[in-house]
């Protein structure tokens, strides 16, 4: 269903901010590079959106349809076969039905083989999703061997919804596409419940009852939900030397902003030198997974420590409209599409001389698929291919070797190749095992921004945040979690939802990566493989407070500079 006002609405909503940020990104009078800070505080205002704002893919629970009455017969029915029709179906042709009954074309039959049909028949329809369908033998005499079958396709009855508080029943309606009288399909019912399910604030369940009129369902759509709007705050040491380890941030959500099903994320990290703000929006504008959206993220910041005499300050501005579009949806598979346009706009000032200005303008398009399985115990993939290409001259992008360029013999004309491929698997004993994998390539040189950074807590532990920057690079991430076998089972906080074993989790962890440069000025390392490993633990209390403590040590090239025989990393985060 495509609604032209509410598409009207939530493109003027965009339209209206765009309208103020759009000159940000493009002038930007006090932007600068500071490049691999910028573009990780840019990554994970997005990354931390589409976690808290999505629930995972998650299987919606069975239906419950009464069964089919019994069918009776005469027991020694027997004839020859000659020829078989199903009345009453609309759904399915004769060449449909004709796989299941024609191999006894020609054959004596008895009550037994009918009935076998007849569970095919039906089969056939629950496979494809419309199980309230009633195949059955009617009274009949036969004559010439010609027999049929009855299939009284269940239709959709009265549609009613209970439990509606923070989302309006007005909106459920609009997800739910079977029209009364219709013939009901509980795939397409399920599918509609999963697209609701996503947002993590709304849980829906479907329960079928009889309807009044003979062949109708009713369905009830029992609703759970949650106020939409939240807030939080955490600290962490994932800041670079020179602009401060150590950063505060706060931020608001909404996963129901205006009514629509539409999405916000706003937040604010703080450091000791250096300042981001993300703006995150989204608004479904059909109810089959079409979205439009945008985001822009603001990084600020100021050189410390050695450089502080310098008076070397900058900020980076990127503006990103994008649309995705949901290509296919199971219980256990989803495919989705997106596209988008990334303005940067990255500016750095030696007191107040620019000495750096990249305009970087960047369309992409790009996958996200997951997918469920039963492999090993359970598990779910997830892979994500972006395809991203540079262009200069375009809405004033930079060009080749302009001579304001951070980074030398490079521009905005470049293509590469991003992809994420993660597994979460079960692993013996409650625990969990993650691998998460990743990779840039590109036969260009980069600008600084669109480098991928390696090291740090999101990175390879044991290194300093960003450090190296690579044009191509590979990298592989592996956790095992375990419960805290210590702690008695039966252990629980007041009012949590789980065990205190499974809230404390001991966790263990090998980080690689692997960067290059395709061309290497004056002052740069060629490539780099940095390998780190340690230990820590993982905190969840009452689904609102979050904490990571880990320890990491560098086992493989030596770090740039400024690091310790081993490197603590720390993450609290609290949201009501």
């Amino acid at each position: 269903m495509f609604n032209k006002n509410k598409f009207s609405q939530c493109f003027a909503f965009i339209l209206l901010t765009g309208s103020y940020l759009v000159p940000l990104a493009m002038a930007a009078p006090q932007d600068s590079a500071s490049n691999a800070e910028a573009s990780r505080f840019e990554k994970e205002t997005k990354e931390q959106s589409a976690a808290a704002n999505r629930r995972a893919l998650l299987p919606s629970e069975a239906i419950p349809t009464e069964k089919a009455p019994e069918e009776k017969g005469a027991p020694d029915l027997s004839f020859t076969l000659t020829a078989l029709a199903v009345k009453g179906s609309t759904v399915f042709d004769d060449k449909d039905f004709r796989p299941i009954y024609g191999p006894y074309l020609g054959k004596r039959v008895t009550k037994k083989e009918l009935d076998e049909i007849v569970s095919q028949l039906k089969a056939l329809y629950d496979k494809n999703g419309y199980v309230t369908t009633i195949v059955y033998i009617p009274e009949q005499e036969v004559a010439n061997g010609k027999f049929e079958i009855v299939a009284a396709e269940g239709r959709m009855g009265e549609l009613r919804i209970e439990g509606a508080r923070s989302f309006s029943s007005e909106l459920i309606q609009r997800y739910f596409h079977q029209a009364k009288n219709k013939i009901l399909n509980l795939v397409a019912v399920q599918r509609d419940i999963m697209r609701l399910n996503q947002n993590p604030d709304l849980s829906v369940k479907a329960v079928l009852s009889g309807g009044k009129e003979p062949q109708t369902s009713d369905v009830t759509l029992k609703v759970t939900d949650r106020f939409p709007w939240h807030f939080g705050a955490g600290w962490n040491n994932r800041g670079t030397r020179l602009l401060g380890k150590q950063r505060e941030l706060v931020y608001a959500r909404s996963t129901n902003v205006t009514g629509r099903n539409d999405t916000f994320f706003a937040n604010t990290g703080i450091g000791t030198w250096s300042i981001g703000e993300g703006l995150i929006y989204e608004c479904p504008v059909t109810t089959y997974g079409t979205k439009l959206g945008f985001s822009y993220t603001y990084f600020g910041m100021r050189m410390g420590k050695e450089f502080k005499a310098l008076k070397e300050r900058g900020g980076t501005h990127v503006f990103s409209p994008s649309v995705s579009q949901e290509m296919f949806l199971s219980e256990t598979f989803q495919l989705d599409a997106d596209a988008g346009f990334d303005i940067k706009s990255i500016r750095r000032f030696a007191d107040d001389t620019v000495s750096s200005n990249d305009q970087i303008r960047l369309p992409y398009f790009g996958f996200e698929l997951t997918s469920q399985d039963s492999l090993f115990g359970g598990g779910q993939f997830i892979y994500n291919p972006k395809f991203v290409f540079g262009t200069d001259s375009f809405l004033g992008g930079s060009k080749w070797a302009s001579d304001k360029i951070s980074r030398v013999q490079t521009g905005g004309d470049f293509f590469k190749y991003q992809q994420k491929l993660n597994r979460i698997q079960a692993m013996p004993f409650h625990s969990q095992l993650a691998v998460n994998t990743g990779a840039q390539l590109t036969p260009d040189t980069l600008p600084y921004s669109e480098q991928m950074t390696l090291g740090g807590m999101s990175s390879v532990r044991g290194y300093p945040e960003g450090d190296y920057s690579a044009d191509t690079a590979v990298e592989v991430n592996a956790e095992w979690s375990f419960p805290s076998y210590f702690i008695p089972p039966d252990w629980r906080l007041p009012f949590a939802d789980k065990s205190l074993r499974d809230s404390i989790q001991p966790i263990i962890f090998v980080d690689y990566d692997y960067g290059r440069l395709n061309t290497v000025n004056p002052g740069e390392r060629a490539s780099k493989n940095l390998l780190g490993a340690g230990g820590g633990f993982k905190i969840s209390f009452l689904k609102n407070v979050f904490a990571r403590f880990e320890w990491a040590k560098a086992l493989g090239d030596k770090p740039t500079s400024n690091a310790g025989p081993s490197t603590f990393y720390f993450s609290v985060q609290s949201e009501i």
